[in-house]
């Protein structure tokens, strides 16, 4: 396949102005010497009659969903839908070469222009680009990375179900996206969480889980594990950043239901429970009594009146400091139950 950097990109798209189509840019092609280039070994370079199919595969999903006219954006990612499996049924477009940035620069900014332009406009230059952005290439690894293979019922589910959020943490995520298998299972896990949890309330569960998981990947090698044991470890992901989410809700509820009474005159229980930069650790740490502080085997009421200025400073310096020890403590309390699951799945 040939190939084309992204300072010929930029050329070849200043000189075509609004000449978009495949004739003009082979002209502007042959006016850069050596803007174009192939492999240095192995094999034959693709003819034109090979790239006029790329292209008319390219052509055929865009008219199916509005092209060259001005479409929504339920049409825009429709075509973004069929283009993938298009691509991913291709033969000509495989591994080792469509892993290759300057290969989709190629087609962007030579072979289907105007269909890049169509889809996100005149000032969009990095969509010509190669990388994770390039409008084809970003559409290729989709397929990719998310077949479930030709013997399955529903091959190219995964491409209609998931979102463009989806897409985008699975795919521009070389610890997810680079292994076809895990970003197979994390797709899959999206798709269960969202029968749960309602597809509105997946976008903030996803990031927090692609957290989670790829903070796992580091200490576990999960690609290692097999299908069972990886799905396991993908709900798992999902369900716990489901149920932080849900905690933080019910705090700000919570808190929210407090401002409001203050406003109207009505005492909040906050004050009781303390306050201070601690307060909200207090709480994600489980401390069930807060307002008071064990000092030498008794117990104090935080609230105590002062005597003193300097006495009310040193009462919340000990408060806050004593919180700092109940933290830490649970800190690594749960960090040992963390590290006694993952050995637990290891031996598993």
């Amino acid at each position: 396949m040939p190939r084309l950097g992204q300072i010929a990109v930029d050329q070849v798209l200043d000189d075509l102005g609004d000449e978009m189509d495949l004739a003009s840019s082979f002209v502007m092609l042959r006016q850069i010497p050596g803007a174009m280039s192939y492999a240095a070994s192995g094999g034959s370079p693709v003819d034109k009659a090979a790239l006029a199919d790329i292209r008319s595969l390219i052509i055929e999903a865009a008219e199916a969903n509005g092209f060259p006219k001005r479409v929504s954006i339920r049409d825009r990612a429709r075509f973004d839908g069929d283009l993938a499996i298009r691509l991913g049924e291709h033969d000509l477009v495989r591994p080792p070469e469509a892993l290759r940035d300057d290969v989709w620069a190629f087609l962007a900014a030579v072979v289907a222009p105007d269909v890049v332009r169509w889809r996100f406009g005149k000032s969009a230059r990095e969509r010509y680009h190669g990388g994770v952005r390039n409008t084809f290439q970003r559409l290729w690894m989709r397929a990719w990375s998310l077949d479930r293979g030709p013997e399955a019922e529903d091959r190219w589910g995964l491409i209609r179900d998931l979102t463009e959020d989806a897409f985008v943490q699975i795919v521009e995520r070389p610890s997810i996206g680079g292994d076809p298998r895990i970003a197979r299972a994390f797709a899959e896990g999206w798709v269960r969480m969202s029968e749960k949890a309602g597809r509105g309330a997946m976008e903030a569960i996803m990031r927090r889980a692609v957290i989670a998981f790829r903070l796992r990947n580091q200490i576990q090698v999960l690609s290692a594990l097999d299908d069972d044991q990886l799905g396991l470890s993908v709900d798992r992901a999902f369900e716990r950043a489901r149920q932080s989410l849900e905690s933080e809700s019910s705090s700000t509820n919570r808190r929210t239901e407090e401002q409001t009474k203050t406003s109207n005159g009505v005492p909040s229980d906050s004050k009781q429970k303390g306050s201070g930069k601690f307060s909200r650790i207090r709480t994600l740490f489980g401390r069930s009594e807060p307002s008071k502080i064990e000092t030498n085997g008794r117990e104090e009421q935080a609230s105590a009146p002062a005597e003193t200025d300097q006495s009310a400073t040193d009462d919340k310096s000990e408060d806050d400091a004593e919180d700092v020890s109940h933290i830490s403590e649970s800190l690594a309390n749960r960090l040992d139950e963390f590290f006694d699951e993952v050995a637990s799945d290891s031996k598993n």
